[in-house]
């Protein structure tokens, strides 16, 4: 009797060992995808990535999401799907300091305060069309880019914006764009489409117009959604 108690203890305490073990697992990879993307945008932000090889490499990022995506949709997350993840991580990895070292740099300046909140804003939307972000954080985002704004325009607001307010603003701008990166990489997502309350900003700096495409929808889950197309201008 005692030997059976043990045996049923042992294998109760493996089987909480590997669901322990995948949680890390599934954990460990996460922090690879944020570590991957922090590099990016540290060679971005160095010069030492030209903007093709940035767009290539987000690329890269976004195909390992799709396909973590895909593997976790039967809700079983198997350590062959993870190993193959993991390729896909170590191959990016690698491509990532290739393009970093690889003597081409960016001749383009660093992205001022305005081009890095427009391409913030297109980076939101992007969420909220591909179904990356609930109704619930596309608002908590768009909060967070109106203070920024709001931010800038009362430093600029006695006609001297300093280095030290413009540093500020690039500290609160860095913020904001972990928390997009976070919200779009978390387990939340649109489901099936939901109405929104987009309220399109304008893309500033610029005089050419964006268009974002959202799938809109009211209706239960088994409904088909209709396009609404916003076009966003200065």
């Amino acid at each position: 009797m005692k030997l059976a108690n043990l045996k049923s203890v042992a294998t109760t305490a493996s089987a909480i060992l590997f669901i322990g073990s995948l949680a890390v697992t599934e954990a460990g990879i996460n922090q690879r995808q944020r570590r991957q993307q922090r590099r990016i945008y540290q060679g971005a932000k160095s010069g030492q990535l030209t903007g093709k090889e940035f767009n290539k490499l987000e690329r890269g990022e976004a195909k390992i999401e799709r396909d973590k995506r895909k593997a976790k949709s039967d809700g079983d997350f198997t350590p062959k799907e993870r190993a193959k993840i993991n390729r896909e991580l170590n191959h990016e990895s690698r491509q990532i300091y290739k393009q970093k070292h690889d003597g081409q740099t960016a001749t383009h300046p660093p992205l001022n305060i305005n081009q890095r909140e427009n391409r913030q804003q297109k980076r939101i939307y992007q969420g909220v069309n591909s179904g990356e972000l609930t109704g619930h954080e596309f608002g908590k985002l768009e909060k967070e880019e109106a203070r920024i704004e709001g931010d800038e325009a009362k430093a600029k607001s006695d006609g001297n914006f300093t280095p030290k307010e413009r540093a500020r603003i690039n500290g609160e701008l860095n913020k904001a764009s972990r928390d997009i990166y976070r919200e779009k990489h978390d387990s939340q997502d649109r489901n099936y489409p939901k109405t929104f309350p987009l309220i399109p900003r304008p893309i500033r700096g610029s005089h050419d117009h964006r268009v974002f495409s959202v799938i809109v929808n009211s209706s239960p889950p088994k409904a088909h959604g209709s396009k609404r197309t916003l076009t966003v201008g200065a």
